[in-house]
């Protein structure tokens, strides 16, 4: 017979009814949340330099896992790689911050709820928008991550986006028809079941830390890796690894054991391709022998170069490991910092304008005589703010980027420079013109002997200008009535002048805004 020892009740110990059986109850583990970020941008997939872009980030909770708890914070980070301007971002719910309007920036939001945020749930989207630059060209790549305590799976905690940038002006493809963008009426995609398929999932990295001289070799790889919940690569299905590499590096080259290895050129902007040619199947969690790239930093990959690859194989299911980039960061040589200053002015009448006038508007940027070099990488930007009363807006410039918001006032002319750097201490930049024709009108109980004016404001920008005081200017013209003692409202082009007790036959305007004289066609 099999002995059981029977623990002796202790004091205050209920003692077990004979005939039932007593255990101790068990607390369940929780399970956790499984937060998922898509990122998205708005139109197609190529956009003209100085042209603005949109982006949507989307964080879910997973359905069928945990909730966030109340108090639990979730933050998403966005790093916004070098050379895009006025960077905005937006999110209802969100506490967000942008730590720089210039990238390479970093929007950093929180969001914590009063009450769980159970499976299935979407949050509010945040939207991030800013300007693309040439320096951005050819390629864009912007990640974004979330995170939260208690996530049961990472791998769906980081997403990235990629646009083509081409020069202002030419065409870009007609974006596809809408398609329907995340949201809580749509379906997530699943994970993969283990071993159902293969996973491959990819690592960038780098030799000699986070910052690199220019003139200094790099050598990053590319990690590929089949998962250990994976199924099989079986033979016939190619695992082809791309690298797209932004300007920024030349003498570009690469290789790998068991790789076929191209680099379209060796200096950068470039993109190095490699298909693995090595032994099938490659079964789960096996680490495929690494691709070396190799080249050596210019001055084109200041302030930071952002770097990215992906990888590909049929029968992959899962795209959230499928890339990755890797960052270096390039420091300005030593000294002190630029300081730009701007100066705008007019020509023509210089005592008062009437309605019809032309007017061009001269801005001059020049580099401040004891500060540092304007160097490649730290995009010049002017912006013009033009009020109302101006029509037919042109605007040019040598070496000048000039986009033009509309052709009437108010509006905005927005010029980034595309011309040599560095910009050496004591230079000017060529002027840019802007030119009109006035229509401006006189509002409220404004007569015509009480001249009015118009004043406009010009700022200029660039990235480590810590001096504000001389980076934005104003001019200011005296505006007089066309016909003394009789008040004008030139409230558009294509509308009558009305005159003070009378009314005048619609179109009897001519293509300045003037009236017509009496009998003339």
């Amino acid at each position: 017979m099999v002995g059981i020892n029977t623990p002796t009740p202790g004091p205050g110990t209920p003692t077990p009814t004979p005939g039932t059986l007593t255990s101790t109850p068990t607390s369940c583990p929780e399970v956790g949340p499984d937060l998922e970020i898509q990122k998205w941008h708005d139109g197609g997939d190529t956009f003209n330099a100085g042209s603005t872009i949109t982006y949507q980030l989307q964080v879910l909770n997973r359905e069928g896992n945990g909730p966030v708890n109340p108090g639990e914070p979730i933050t998403v980070t966005n790093e916004i790689p070098a050379d895009m301007i006025n960077v905005h971002a937006t999110g209802q719910g969100w506490k967000i911050k942008v730590n720089n309007r210039i990238s390479p920036s970093t929007v950093q939001a929180t969001y914590v709820s009063a009450t769980p945020i159970n499976g299935g749930v979407y949050l509010p989207r945040i939207t991030v928008t800013g300007i693309l630059t040439q320096a951005d060209m050819p390629l864009l790549i912007n990640g974004a991550e979330v995170e939260t305590p208690r996530d049961r799976y990472d791998l769906n905690n980081r997403t990235w986006d990629q646009v083509m940038v081409v020069p202002p002006g030419q065409p870009t493809p007609v974006p596809p028809a809408p398609t329907t963008t995340p949201g809580p009426n749509t379906t997530s995609t699943p994970m993969p079941s283990p071993g159902s398929a293969p996973d491959l999932s990819i690592e960038k990295t780098h030799d000699g830390g986070e910052y690199f001289q220019v003139g200094r070799r790099v050598d990053s790889y590319l990690t590929i890796k089949n998962e250990d919940w994976a199924g099989p690569v079986n033979a016939g299905e190619p695992i082809i690894v791309t690298n797209t590499i932004p300007a920024g590096m030349s003498y570009i080259t690469a290789s790998g054991q068991g790789w076929q290895v191209t680099v379209d050129n060796s200096t950068s902007p470039t993109t190095v391709r490699a298909t693995y040619s090595g032994a099938y199947p490659v079964a789960p969690g096996t680490v495929l022998p690494r691709v070396q790239v190799s080249g050596v930093v210019t001055a084109a990959a200041r302030p930071v170069l952002i770097d990215g690859a992906e990888v590909s194989t049929p029968r992959d299911p899962n795209p959230y490991n499928d890339r990755d980039f890797d960052v270096i960061r390039v420091p300005f040589p030593p000294g002190p910092p630029p300081d730009l200053r701007i100066k705008i002015s007019h020509k023509g009448n210089m005592m008062a304008f009437s309605v019809g006038d032309q007017i061009t508007y001269q801005l001059q940027v020049s580099n401040g005589a004891n500060a540092g070099p304007v160097y490649q990488g730290e995009p010049i930007m002017v912006l013009d703010s033009i009020p109302a009363g101006i029509r037919n807006i042109r605007a040019w410039g040598e070496n000048w980027l000039v986009l033009i918001d509309k052709p009437t006032s108010p509006s905005r002319v927005m010029a980034i420079y595309d011309g040599p750097y560095p910009v050496m201490p004591g230079a000017s930049l060529p002027p840019i013109r802007v030119r009109g024709t006035l229509i401006f009108s006189l509002h409220g109980n404004r007569k015509c002997g009480m001249d009015t004016s118009l004043t406009n404001t010009a700022w200029v920008y660039t990235q480590r200008d810590i001096n504000v005081s001389n980076n934005k200017d104003t001019d200011t013209v005296k505006l007089k009535c066309m016909h003394p003692g009789n008040p004008t409202v030139v409230r558009d082009p294509h509308t009558p002048v009305i005159m003070a007790g009378q009314g005048i036959a619609k179109g009897a305007l001519n293509g300045d805004g003037r009236r017509r004289s009496p009998g003339k066609r």
